[in-house]
């Protein structure tokens, strides 16, 4: 009895033990599933090896006996996979492929989970492969191997050394400019200020400047350097430290008096920064300066006798000359201030002529010109009414002319009328006295 208990118990220790060593294969297998981050830019760049998995160690049953020995089933047999001829990779995450071996060199392509590409080449930079874009266009960028899966042998395929970095781009230089030309002038005092606007055209504040001006008439020179800026024009500016970007503010120079109509070269430069203070810009221009002439600011108006300054202006000596003391030898033409202004009784300096009192004597000349040429275009237009009027009398005469000798041509004169029957008629005379002598016959031949 005691060995059929022992002949039961041997099959179901046998089947406990089987059933044991299954659980443990299902458990290990269970545990290999991979899940990874989508971008792998984030991790270092280093050579991870390959896992190696461990195998679970299985005791040898105990041995049964003959008559319970289950009948044995039949092992699959497991086929190796061909490795491929054309080495291949599989990314096993989101990577980035780029031009050379690193985040400094230029985006190429993305590959996602999954993706594969034909390797074309070995890196000199460990945990680098090139291979080709599978997009068609024959492009080849770098990829990082930490995430991807190589089939393959890649030993035969040629190794390339990384590309030089991309150069980074240069930041940008904020652009240091401005603009300025003439605005106002006023007499403030002693001096003829001239206002100048300066706008703003860069990116950067303009803080300082120093303004440089020469009368090119006078040889008068005149400088200024300030930390500020005008607000406005007038005598009484309202100062401003900046210049902000587009915004426009003046400077100005005063001058001896008077500069209207004069030629003033101006050298203006400014600065970012206060005392002249780099960056710094200088420009030049050259300024004619307008003569003021506001109706409001004249009084004890007088008529001009034009025909008088026209006289005048006959009697006034021209010459052509250069300056004294110039940087070239430029000529000009005109009178002298000495005689132009007594001749002209205006002026308020005896050595300059003020380029109002010139215009007005130029323009008093020309309206005379002017009155006189316009006596004489009536004039001229009178004669020649009167020259055509005797023409078309000329003209009659002749055609009346014509006509009488047209007619006597065509008609015998009435002189030859009255003539030939009176020379008939004493023809006829003669005849009969000699026809009638006093033998009464005819005298012989």
């Amino acid at each position: 009895m005691k060995n059929n208990k022992q002949l039961i118990l041997i099959p179901i220790a046998l089947f406990l033990s089987t059933l044991a060593c299954n659980l443990q294969l299902a458990r290990d297998s269970a545990g290999a599933t991979d899940v990874g981050p989508a971008i792998q830019e984030t991790r270092p760049m280093q050579d991870v090896p390959d896992a190696v998995p461990s195998q679970p160690t299985v005791s040898p049953p105990t041995e049964p006996h003959p008559e319970d020995t289950p009948t044995p089933t039949n092992t699959p047999t497991v086929t190796p996979t061909d490795t491929p001829s054309i080495p291949i990779v599989t990314v096993t995450e989101n990577t980035n492929c780029r031009s050379g071996p690193g985040t400094v060199y230029d985006l190429v392509y993305i590959f996602m989970i999954g993706d594969e590409a034909e390797i074309v080449g070995r890196s000199s930079v460990a945990n680098y492969v090139i291979i080709k874009v599978p997009d068609s266009s024959g492009r080849t960028c770098w990829l990082w191997t930490q995430y991807a899966v190589i089939k393959g042998d890649t030993n035969a395929l040629p190794e390339s050394t990384p590309p030089p970095t991309p150069t980074p781009a240069a930041t940008a230089t904020p652009v240091f400019n401005f603009d300025f030309s003439f605005d106002e002038i006023d007499l403030c005092g002693p001096s003829e200020v001239v206002f100048f606007g300066v706008t703003n055209t860069g990116e950067l504040d303009i803080e300082s400047h120093h303004t440089t001006a020469k009368n090119l008439d006078t040889l008068e020179v005149k400088t200024r350097q300030a930390d500020v800026f005008a607000a406005g024009v007038g005598c009484t500016p309202w100062p401003m430290t900046t210049i902000h970007p587009g915004e426009k503010y003046y400077v100005y120079i005063g001058f001896t008096p008077p500069i209207g109509g004069h030629t003033i070269s101006v050298t203006l430069k400014t600065c970012a920064q206060d005392g002249l203070g780099e960056p710094c810009l200088t420009k030049t221009k050259t300024i004619n300066i307008p003569s003021p002439s506001d109706m409001n600011l004249k009084e004890n108006f007088k008529p001009v006798d034009t025909a008088e300054i026209l006289d005048l202006v006959s009697e006034l000596p021209l010459t052509t000359w250069s300056y004294k003391d110039r940087e070239t030898d430029s000529r000009h033409i005109g009178p002298m201030a000495q005689e132009f202004n007594p001749l002209f009784d205006v002026g308020e300096y005896e050595d300059h002529i003020s380029a109002i009192d010139s215009s007005g004597v130029a323009l008093a000349a020309i309206q005379e010109l002017n009155r006189i040429a316009d006596g004489q275009a009536a004039q001229i237009a009178q004669l020649k009414q009167q020259n055509e009027a005797l023409y078309a009398q000329n003209e009659a005469l002749n055609s009346r002319l014509q006509t009488l000798e047209a007619n006597n041509e065509t008609q015998p004169s009435p002189v030859m009328a009255y003539l030939l029957p009176t020379l008939v008629l004493i023809c006829v005379g003669i005849l009969a006295v000699v026809k009638k002598k006093p033998n009464g016959k005819p005298r012989s031949g």
